[in-house]
């Protein structure tokens, strides 16, 4: 039996981005020349933990109006770090990044629209700020908006679509695209069954440490799907995600040890 991966609500999703792009080049985009200091600054202040010092700059970096600092404030009001959390207020300096064609910001957007934070829950509007920021090039909107073809949600449900949406997330190295395509190919969900195509996805996303993947390896190991039967290659990838609290992968692993 091969398991879909967890539902993960989508805001989760935006929250894992940005966290990852708070230690990236792109979130310390101040080095361009077209960026003001206080950008950087700010985002160095804001991995210390100085959430007041980060917003100042923020602040300071957006009334020259920077999108990328426009959007940093709206995500500290989002996480309510350093502030009280509040949506609306963060969704206000989203649409100012937005405006400018900013796509984290068109993607948080589109999630807080999916979720009803600050707004009334709207699908509709949603899958639009999806689309903006999914043609873009943002992956965790290509997923998004992938899952709103998948679901149904805010438009007519379309396999082909979804897959299109959830391949380029995919080839982009988005967890979450990656894993779901393994699932999808494994149960032959729209498409026709393929365990190799499975096993290539579902190995990608193993590989960042998704547990779902990890487990979805040792079953493949172990039962002989897509690869050679391997009772030690099962054990590893069983041993993975039970680590990380996978309470299936211990059943199994236990199992397979004989305890």
């Amino acid at each position: 039996m091969v398991i879909d991966m967890k539902k993960v609500s989508i805001k989760e999703i935006i929250t894992q981005i940005f966290l990852i792009l708070l230690l990236s080049p792109v979130f310390l985009r101040a080095q361009s020349t077209e960026d003001p200091e206080w950008l950087k600054k700010g985002a160095e202040a804001y991995k210390a933990g100085d959430y007041a010092k980060a917003m100042k700059l923020y602040q300071k970096a957006a009334a020259q109006g920077n999108a990328l600092a426009e959007y940093n404030i709206g995500v500290i009001y989002e996480k309510g770090n350093g502030v009280k959390r509040n949506y609306k207020i963060a969704m206000q300096w989203y649409r100012m990044a937005a405006a400018q064609g900013n796509a984290l910001a068109e993607s948080n957007i589109a999630v807080s629209y999916n979720e009803g934070l600050g707004v009334s829950q709207d699908y509709h509007e949603a899958l639009k700020w999806e689309k903006l920021a999914a043609t873009q090039g943002d992956a965790a909107a290509q997923y998004n908006l992938g899952v709103s073809y998948d679901k149904g949600a805010g438009v007519t449900r379309n396999h082909q679509e979804a897959m299109k949406w959830y391949q380029k997330a995919a080839e982009k190295g988005y967890i979450n695209a990656e894993s779901i395509l393994g699932s999808i190919y494994a149960k032959g969900r729209g498409v026709t069954k393929d365990y190799q195509e499975a096993k290539k996805w579902f190995l990608k996303a193993a590989e960042q440490g998704d547990v779902h993947a990890e487990f979805n390896m040792g079953i493949f190991y172990e039962k002989g799907i897509g690869v050679p039967q391997d009772r030690q290659e099962a054990i590893r990838w069983y041993r993975k995600a039970a680590e990380q609290g996978f309470e299936p992968a211990r059943k199994h692993l236990n199992d397979l040890n004989g305890t």
